[in-house]
C-alpha cells in the first residue's frame, strides 16, 4: 500500500528576494517580474556532485512561492537580507516543484554567473 509522504515541516521565504532579469550582450536589459521572496535551503551533497560531473557548479538551493513564474535557464537577480554586498546574478539550473511542503513551493538550483554585466534598465520599477 503507498503511504503518503510527510512534509518537511513549513516553509518560509525570509532569506532574501530575487527577481527575473533579461540579460544580452553582456547587460542587464529589463527586469522581468517583481521582487520574489525566497528561502535559502543546504546544497545536497549528491545535487551538488551529479552537477559537477556535468560541469555545473550549483551555488545555491532556494526556494521560491509555487505561484512564481520562474523556468529553467532563466537569469536571477539575488539579494541576501544576511549578506550585505551587492545582489549577485545567477542562472536556474533547474526548477523543480515541491507539492508536499507547506505551502507549495518551486525549488531552484541556482549557478553563480560569474560575468559583470553592465545594468542598463531604465529606472522603471515593474512592482
Amino acid at each position: 500500500m503507498l503511504v503518503k509522504k510527510k512534509s518537511q515541516g513549513n516553509t518560509t521565504f525570509n532569506d532574501g528576494i530575487l527577481k527575473s532579469v533579461s540579460i544580452r550582450n553582456g547587460g542587464i536589459l529589463k527586469d522581468l517580474s517583481s521582487y520574489i521572496p525566497f528561502g535559502q535551503k543546504t546544497v545536497g551533497y549528491n545535487r551538488f556532485f551529479r552537477a559537477y560531473n556535468n560541469d555545473i557548479k550549483i551555488s545555491k538551493v532556494v526556494v521560491v512561492p509555487f505561484e512564481s513564474e520562474l523556468q529553467d535557464a532563466d537569469y536571477v537577480e539575488c539579494g541576501f537580507f544576511r549578506e550585505t554586498n551587492q545582489p549577485s546574478i545567477y542562472k536556474v539550473v533547474q526548477c523543480q516543484e515541491l507539492l508536499d511542503s507547506k505551502p507549495m513551493c518551486l525549488q531552484l538550483s541556482l549557478e553563480k554567473v560569474k560575468a559583470k554585466f553592465d545594468d542598463r534598465r531604465l529606472n522603471e520599477s515593474t512592482n
